[in-house]
């Protein structure tokens, strides 16, 4: 559940990089005319569909690196942004909250929906060449995201405060070459992670097909199953993810129930359930209070973000009827 949604959420970033990159221009034009308001949302998923039909995932690790790159290569921009701007850039902070109540549920279903990428971890490692490096590879991912991540918040809001966009290329000066070569590099982002997010639901799809097929065959052994059926699923999986995108395309709410409800469970309230539960009789009182507190804290940020994230999508469909309408 929680990779399949995040996988959908993938589907409107690209889509909103990829109007920021086309708006203006004839082709973006014209592809409005003939599909409408879905008219990206299905130029990304025609662009990312086809990633799930790889028969070797690690060929997306150039364009992983290049999505490495592409966010380091917006946080530096925003930085240098911020350092030449001089007077601008403190009228900016000026208008930038440090704390909004209101907005705070959503930003921790975001923030956690940034750094949740554990189910995710086990195909990385089966791809890479030297898999006992994977737990160093992680402490290494996690160290670059949260430097960079720091460093696009910070500069972000310091530099366009509380008007700042979704997706934070929407902000940068339009039709400057940093601002084209940041929105083009972006695309590398949703582009890679949509297959490795997609790729355990299909396996684990694949393998109860397999059982299924095994108990329902009159022979004791099945062969494994052929490229065809793999790419059906995937392909299955991954038209079903387009779907439910194109009807609910809004990025930051998506990410912050993704993030709220899910992530905050695997990552918080799951652990501190079943160390309690399998541990709890061995635990000194200090570590049963912290398992309680984490346990605690993983409940209320889940009920408080999914809670705020469905109140705001429910606002915007509610607006997107009435214009419809």
């Amino acid at each position: 559940m929680h990779l399949s949604n995040k996988s959908i959420t993938l589907l409107p970033m690209q889509a909103e990089i990829l109007s920021t990159l086309l708006s203006t221009t004839t082709f973006g034009h014209s592809l409005t005319q003939l599909f409408g308001s879905s008219a990206f949302g299905l130029l990304a998923s025609a662009m990312m569909v086809p990633t799930v039909l790889l028969p070797d995932l690690s060929a997306l690790s150039v364009l992983g690196a290049l999505g490495v790159a592409a966010a380091a290569t917006v946080a530096l921009t925003l930085a240098g942004l911020f350092i030449t701007s001089g007077p601008a850039a403190l009228s900016a902070l000026a208008d930038t909250s440090l704390v909004k109540l209101q907005t705070l549920p959503q930003v921790l279903g975001i923030l956690a929906f940034v750094y949740a990428g554990h189910s995710t971890f086990p195909v990385i490692q089966q791809s890479m060449a030297a898999p006992t490096k994977a737990p160093r590879a992680v402490s290494y991912g996690y160290a670059i995201t949260a430097l960079i991540c720091t460093v696009l918040g910070g500069f972000g809001y310091a530099l366009y405060g509380s008007q700042t966009a979704t997706v934070i290329t929407a902000s940068l000066p339009s039709m400057s070459l940093v601002s084209l070569l940041c929105t083009a590099l972006t695309l590398c982002n949703p582009f890679s992670a949509f297959a490795l997010t997609l790729e355990p639901v299909a396996i684990a799809v694949q393998k109860k097909l397999v059982q299924v097929t095994q108990s329902s065959c009159a022979t004791e052994t099945v062969a494994q199953p052929a490229y065809a059926m793999r790419a059906a699923i995937r392909l299955g999986l991954a038209i079903a993810c387009c779907a439910a995108a194109l009807v609910l395309p809004y990025v930051a709410e998506l990410m912050a129930f993704v993030g709220a409800l899910l992530t905050m469970s695997i990552s918080l309230i799951i652990p501190a359930l079943m160390h309690l539960a399998l541990m709890g009789h061995e635990l000194p009182w200090w570590l049963l209070v912290f398992d309680g507190c984490v346990l605690l804290l993983g409940v209320a940020c889940a009920a408080v973000g999914a809670t705020s994230a469905l109140q705001c999508l429910q606002v915007k469909l509610s607006s997107a009827g009435d214009s419809v309408s």
